[in-house]
């Protein structure tokens, strides 16, 4: 008596083709080692379990297919039971065939079409007993005897095509004359462990040796800087003019040694005609502008009144990058309220100096 609780019956999946070496049968794993898709574990289904590999089945024995190692639950919704079919699949069929025929439906020996589970393409515990193979010759298998395989395959095109990928199927050798037939239960697949392992490799690299390149004082575009127009501090009565000195740069070029560098100021007197101004009534707040590169560092902010010459502008210490840095300045120049009335010059000089 069945004991499988079938729903709507169907059949199997697949793909590819099987060789056997000449009269040794060999078993299967998934991607199956004979080109099936998915093993193809035969079934009794007076009790669900599995046929032991090696015994003999006679011609009429009833036997079905599931690629469950465990056989079958008796139910479609059983884990690992069905054999899946591709969406564009319109059909598939049990078949017997020479081995490596497979994929060729034109070279079936015996075939019969099975179903899909519903609402499905795929198929639940198709039929494998031989003499359930109605279609094409079975009768020669059984007369003939030898090799075959035994399987399940999904079509398109009204049954013509067989769907690449999808053909799962065993191993049988049939006894001539009785029909009686072993098979081969497929092995389980086990995914190979991932390589691993370790190597030296030496290598050997020749640097170019890099050289030092300049460094240069670049001065402002204008020669000379004219403060604006003076203004008369009301409380102070102290006479105060603005200007900017104009951008200069430091291009360090030196990108083997880069020590740094400094930048100094010195400024004269200012004087007109007989009458004189001290320096130190020029302030000035040095700033860079640009492209800060070497990491300079300005000075110490010069204050009107108080001022004190030489003094550092900026400085660069060894820095590990160089390039050109663009600086300026801010200057206030406040004359005394003791101071006669004119236009006074002076020389404001910058000098750079590596460290």
């Amino acid at each position: 008596m069945m004991k499988i609780n079938k729903l709507v019956y169907v059949g199997l999946v697949g793909a590819l083709a099987a060789t056997i070496v000449g009269a040794t049968l060999t078993g299967a794993s998934a991607t199956e080692t004979n080109g099936g898709n998915q093993p193809v574990y035969l079934v009794n289904p007076d009790d669900n379990s599995v046929k032991t590999a090696g015994s003999t089945l006679n011609f009429a024995t009833s036997v079905v297919a599931s690629p469950n190692p465990a056989g079958s639950s008796g139910s479609v919704t059983g884990t690992n039971e069905l054999f899946i079919g591709p969406s564009d699949a319109t059909g598939v069929f049990t078949f017997v065939a020479p081995l490596g025929s497979e994929n060729t439906k034109s070279s079936w020996s015996a075939y019969n079409q099975t179903g899909f589970v519903s609402g499905t393409k795929n198929t639940w515990l198709p039929s494998m007993s031989l003499n359930a193979q109605i279609s094409g010759n079975i009768t020669g298998v059984k007369n003939a005897g030898g090799d075959y395989s035994l399987g399940i395959a999904f079509t398109k095109n009204a049954g013509v095509t067989i769907i690449a990928g999808y053909t799962s199927f065993t191993q049988i050798r049939v006894t001539a004359s009785t029909g009686d037939w072993t098979f081969v239960t497929p092995t389980p697949y086990v995914a190979p462990a991932p390589p691993s392992g370790s190597f030296n490799q030496g290598m050997s690299v020749t640097t170019a040796q890099a050289v030092d390149g300049a460094l240069n004082l670049v001065s402002p575009s204008s020669a000379t800087t004219t403060f604006g127009t003076a203004v008369l501090n009301s409380v102070t009565k102290l006479s105060t003019s603005t200007a900017t000195l104009g951008n200069f740069s430091v291009q360090d070029d030196r990108i083997v040694s880069h020590p740094g560098w400094t930048l100094t100021s010195t400024v004269a007197d200012f004087v007109s005609g007989s009458n004189t101004i001290s320096k130190a009534q020029l302030g000035m707040v040095p700033k860079v502008v640009t492209g800060n590169g070497a990491g300079a560092v300005v000075g110490t902010t010069q204050v009107a009144g108080s001022a004190t010459y030489p003094s550092t502008f900026a400085s660069a210490v060894n820095y590990a990058t160089v390039g050109t840095t663009v600086l300026g300045a801010d200057l206030t120049f406040v004359a005394p309220a003791s101071a006669a009335v004119g236009t006074y010059t002076s020389t404001l000089t910058i000098t750079l100096a590596s460290k």
